[in-house]
């Protein structure tokens, strides 16, 4: 991604959530009504975690000459590896 479309992916991310929110208000509280609302919001949340997982896995970045030598690693490691520094930058 260049800089100049930093603007746009930024408002293609906020439309993804604003969709999301806007079905799972629709769609899954009307189905999931009757039920108990710890598992109503839960099978929200487990929805939310597999779409997440899976633009993760789908989604790719151009490789950088680093990058290449972390292409070879297991999904699961890349995953391990990306928790860990979001922590630090948090810290």
């Amino acid at each position: 991604m260049e800089v100049k479309d930093r603007g746009k992916a930024l408002s293609f991310a906020f439309m993804g959530v604003c969709l999301g929110v806007i079905l799972s208000n629709m769609v899954l509280v009307h189905f999931t009504r009757d039920l108990d609302p710890l598992l109503s919001w839960s099978i929200m949340a487990g929805m939310m975690i597999a779409f997440s997982i899976s633009m993760f896995l789908t989604l790719n970045e151009p490789l950088d000459p680093e990058k290449q030598a972390n292409q070879d690693k297991p999904v699961l490691t890349k995953i391990k590896d990306l928790s860990i520094n979001i922590l630090k930058g948090v810290k």
